[in-house]
């Protein structure tokens, strides 16, 4: 059974915790990965509960994935420390979880629930998952895909959009030689600017974080509400649940006041989610390097880099959209 999150204050005394079984975990300590799975075990069977729709079953079959992929302690090694750890951990669990459905998605699911029927009488029914599960592949598919088409540019192109998206990209060494070749500085000199321009974005990045850090504990938030209105309908069964109808200003004159507040108090959570979201994505979009460094990096002008960039950007798009349609001809 799901359980609750952690509050704030338990979740930042775990992070500080984690980062002092670091070390340990990095000389593989098996005390300090036990120690760590003790502390992380709940996020790591309720994270995909919460994200992906799973029910309890296929909770426990996600559990075993990321325990086998987590056991050696190489993937918890790698945090820098950039963010908050479990601000981290989320992203990895997310990525598993997108992993584990690749290769869950030959598969049909059939989960069998209670419902109540108009006349108030449980019955059976049999859910079919095979389709939401694709639903969740499709972000790993897109990650896959703009990999490809960043690839299928030519090399002047991908170094530019490289470069003005340093935070998320290093030059390979190929595109390192082209970038060199047309630069009259030294080798060392153009290592100082791409350290410049990974300094400039780590700056505007903190803004992201900030968002992240928000959406963790908007999300933690929301799986405690989300556990105690469950446990409200799991032991009154023959209440109405009528999840579809809830709104911020939900009502029921078949449910207690208590529960009507936690309702509308998740969806009001569930709305500022979807808001942090949308800002996220836009803060996202600032951690682009200025034109004015860019142009020292390519010896090019604000204005004709400007208009590369956004070329590029829809070229890449034409690309992800030519392959969307693709997909969808063939499946």
């Amino acid at each position: 059974m799901a359980k609750s999150k952690p509050t704030q204050d338990t979740q930042s005394e775990r992070d500080a915790q984690v980062v002092s079984l670091l070390g340990a975990i990095k000389k593989g300590n098996p005390d300090a990965l036990s120690t760590f799975f003790e502390l992380f075990s709940d996020d790591i069977y309720n994270f995909p509960i919460r994200l992906f729709r799973f029910n309890e079953d296929e909770a426990s079959e996600f559990y075993l994935y990321a325990f086998e992929h987590l056991r050696d302690g190489r993937k918890i090694s790698s945090f820098k420390g950039k963010a908050k750890f479990t601000t981290w951990f989320f992203a990895v669990l997310r990525n598993l979880t997108i992993d584990y459905l690749r290769t869950q998605k030959d598969k049909r699911y059939f989960a069998l629930y209670r419902n109540i029927d108009t006349s108030g009488k449980l019955i059976d029914a049999v859910e079919t998952k095979g389709e939401i599960r694709e639903e969740h592949l499709a972000e790993g598919h897109l990650f896959h895909r703009f990999n490809e088409s960043i690839a299928a540019l030519s090399i002047a192109q991908r170094v530019l959009f490289k470069l003005a998206y340093a935070w998320y990209f290093e030059l390979d060494a190929e595109e390192f030689l082209y970038l060199k070749n047309i630069n009259r500085n030294s080798e060392h000199e153009i290592l100082k600017r791409i350290h410049e321009l990974k300094t400039t974005a780590l700056e505007r990045s903190n803004e992201v974080r900030e968002y992240e850090d928000k959406l963790t504990l908007n999300f933690q938030q929301i799986s405690m509400l989300e556990t105690k209105i469950n446990a409200y309908f799991r032991e009154n069964p023959d209440v109405e649940k009528n999840r579809d109808a809830w709104h911020e200003e939900y009502f029921a004159a078949t449910l207690p006041p208590q529960i009507i507040d936690l309702i509308q108090s998740l969806m009001k959570k569930k709305k500022r989610q979807e808001n942090l979201l949308l800002q996220q994505k836009r803060s996202l979009l600032s951690i682009r390097a200025p034109y004015k460094d860019l142009e020292v990096l390519l010896h090019s002008t604000q204005g004709v880099l400007s208009v590369q960039l956004v070329r590029i950007v829809e070229k890449l798009s034409q690309h992800l959209g030519a392959h969307s349609k693709t997909d969808e001809a063939l499946g």
